[in-house]
């Protein structure tokens, strides 16, 4: 069963490369903003998903959250088949929803997106955002009270699986100061107001941020595979495109 839906006449997207050892920023959304988690045994049934992903295709999560229509991962694709990977992901995931719920169409909205993530500040910003993504969306009053999220496992509240890795991130923070030390930097960097001009990468695939971050039409086209005229006609509603948060 396709996983997602069909692109609209007209847009063109540049050919993702893939990169062997790359670290992305993947997000995927409900088609037609639909929730793409009914109950928490759907959210339990995708992470054991996920986990499947390391000896499938030797995927590794820097990060991870799932929110009620779309969701956020860092993963890291040391064989350079993130396509592969993700196809077989919300591809399964998509068919096993469909038929707990008998319900049938597109779960998913057109095919994921994925931004590279290069460089300790980028890594350490899209960190950020995936774990507060929650706390700004109102759906819990501290970020760690997320439990849909490997923020909680960075801080040491839950257990960490296999497939969620969290020394780059940790050592990002300082953790030659030790581990106590940089999960309270961590924290803090979460807890505090986004910055005023937030990466692009981190903000990304939500379009109307990226433009009210300051970010031309260029840079977010350069950004999203996507000519400069289709992103203003995603920002003028054609695809219906909403923030992250919502």
């Amino acid at each position: 069963m396709a996983a997602g839906g069909r692109r609209l006449a007209g847009m063109s997207r540049r050919r993702r490369t893939p990169c062997r050892g790359g670290i992305y920023h993947v997000v995927q959304r409900g088609n037609r903003r639909q929730a793409i988690y009914e109950t928490d045994q759907d959210r339990r049934l995708f992470l054991e998903m996920l986990a499947d992903t390391l000896p499938r295709f030797g995927f590794r999560y820097h990060g991870y959250c799932l929110m009620g229509n779309h969701y956020h991962l860092m993963v890291e694709t040391p064989n350079a088949n993130l396509g592969k990977g993700m196809h077989w992901l919300n591809g399964v995931y998509a068919a096993r929803f469909n038929a707990t719920h008998d319900v049938d169409g597109h779960l998913f909205q057109d095919r994921y997106w994925a931004s590279p993530v290069a460089g300790a500040k980028a890594i350490v910003e899209v960190a950020r955002y995936i774990a507060a993504n929650p706390l700004r969306a109102g759906l819990c009053d501290r970020a760690e009270l997320w439990p849909w999220s490997t923020y909680p496992m960075a801080l040491g509240i839950t257990p960490r699986p296999s497939h969620v890795t969290l020394d780059l991130i940790m050592a990002l923070f300082d953790a030659h100061l030790g581990v106590d030390e940089a999960r309270v930097r961590f924290r803090q960097l979460v807890e505090q107001k986004p910055p005023a001009r937030p990466l692009l990468a981190a903000v990304l695939p939500d379009l109307a941020a990226a433009r009210g971050a300051g970010y031309s039409l260029r840079e977010i086209g350069a950004a999203t595979g996507l000519d400069p005229s289709t992103v203003m006609r995603r920002l003028r509603g054609v695809s219906g495109c909403r923030p992250c948060s919502q």
